[in-house]
């Protein structure tokens, strides 16, 4: 049971201190399957907000038949992130230890597979976030112009056509066309006054 708990605390370890999935994955592989003795190792494990997917293996050549072969899904829910595959002809942990060792695995990985996608969700979420909010400021510039423009005799439709207009002749942006005509008319109201 020591080698299972000491892989399963380098496992944590490697897991807690990831930047990388692949690399995290590909490191677990090289350390479990040699020191548990395991003929294949194989962890794959998907992100679905990315449409990734991060596979990794570990086999050993000229291993004979398996006598313990484990397959298991690394699912959460409804929702499955990832496999877990194992192959052992003679592996140095009973096979009662082994079998409590990939239980343990499977929910480690589960785990850090739940958490990755989550955290690639909350990434695009910020990413979606911030252009409604930029949306949401050139909606408020745009009108902000409009006002403006209809101060100096324009409708408020006539206004808003010709700040697309100056948008579209200036190519840039309908913020940038409205911050430009506020300064622009606030300047005037300024040398007015």
């Amino acid at each position: 049971m020591a080698i299972a708990t000491e892989l399963l605390k380098q496992t944590s370890s490697i897991l807690s201190r990831a930047a990388r999935t692949n690399e995290a994955i590909q490191e677990i592989v090289g350390l479990i399957g040699p020191a548990a003795g395991l003929d294949l190792i194989q962890i794959s494990i998907a992100n679905p907000f990315r449409g990734t997917s991060v596979d990794s293996t570990h086999e050993k050549r000229g291993s004979q038949p398996a006598a313990v072969v484990l397959q298991r899904d690394l699912r959460s829910g409804a929702h499955v992130y990832g496999h877990l595959e194992i192959q052992a002809s003679r592996p140095t942990i009973k096979a009662v230890e082994l079998f409590q060792f990939l239980n343990t695995l499977e929910s480690l990985l589960t785990n850090f597979a739940v958490l990755e996608s989550r955290r690639s969700e909350k990434v695009l979420l910020r990413a979606h976030l911030n252009v409604m909010r930029e949306e949401l400021r050139t909606v408020k510039l745009a009108a902000r112009a409009q006002s403006l423009l209809a101060r100096t005799g324009l409708s408020l439709e006539a206004a808003r056509e010709w700040l697309h207009g100056e948008s579209h002749r200036a190519q840039v942006p309908l913020s940038i066309a409205a911050e430009r005509i506020i300064a622009r008319e606030t300047r005037r109201q300024r040398e007015a006054a």
